[in-house]
């Protein structure tokens, strides 16, 4: 059930347009670990937004990535990681002594039963699973109505795994594997131009679904950005980026 393969195909948008995450969260995460940081796993690594943060703490870092397109794209991240393009659920680690593994908008895409046990098998005693997500983005802005005007049009081609909010806990939690499992969540507001928040919705599985449908989809593009543009006065606009962050111990 790999559908978080096919992001390569908006690589470049998704690079460019997907949100940093904020540094409070790894500050989170890493309250819950004790040093020396020696080993992480990066499940579902994309381009590296959390695998960047691991590399500079941890001693070495597995980022496992199934997109080859996206694996171009994190090979640029390369002090000290190893890249596995593959699936998480066909990895097989010669190492299970790992501090922390890291799952970042890509746990709800996984099969989770099967990655569960391989993740306990891998972490050691007291090792973290941190697995952390935002959901659809939101804004008080008027560029709001827009947005949920064209959402109706994106929301035939979202997955059902995506309205699923709670497949991550639930998953976690009937593993009856971990301890002291916390669920907090994490401010991130960010301030974005109306090209930004299209590009972002481009770079989403259901906006990029969509706009592979339409004959011109360029034009539909700049027409979004326009109107949003417009009825913003091409102010940055704040959209709410809230994260849910898992945090499990073994």
């Amino acid at each position: 059930m790999n559908f978080y393969t096919e992001f390569g195909k908006v690589k470049e948008k998704y690079a460019k347009y997907r949100p940093t995450y904020p540094d409070s969260l790894f500050t989170e995460i890493m309250s819950n670990l004790k040093s020396p940081y020696k080993n992480a796993i990066d499940l579902g690594a994309g381009t590296g937004l959390s695998t960047a943060f691991l590399r500079d703490n941890f001693q070495k870092v597995y980022a496992i990535e199934p997109d080859k397109s996206m694996v171009n794209e994190l090979q640029k991240i390369n002090k000290n990681v190893e890249i596995f393009s593959c699936a998480a659920e066909e990895l097989e680690m010669i190492e299970a002594d790992i501090d922390l593994i890291t799952s970042g908008n890509a746990f709800y895409w996984m099969d989770g039963e099967v990655i569960i046990s391989k993740i306990y098998k891998w972490l050691k005693p007291n090792g973290i699973f941190a697995v952390y997500k935002y959901n659809i983005p939101t804004t008080i802005s008027a560029a709001e109505k827009i947005i949920s005007e064209e959402d109706k049009k994106w929301d035939e081609f979202r997955h059902e795994r995506l309205k699923d909010k709670e497949y991550s806990i639930r998953t976690i939690k009937n593993s009856n594997l971990f301890s002291d499992v916390k669920v907090k969540v994490i401010d991130n507001t960010i301030n974005l131009t109306g090209e930004e928040i299209v590009g972002f919705f481009s770079s989403t599985s259901y906006g990029s679904a969509y706009i592979r449908t339409i004959d011109n989809p360029d034009k539909y593009i700049d027409r979004l950005i326009d109107k949003i543009k417009n009825i913003t006065n091409e102010r940055p606009i704040p959209v709410n980026f809230n994260l849910e962050l898992i945090i499990t111990k073994k």
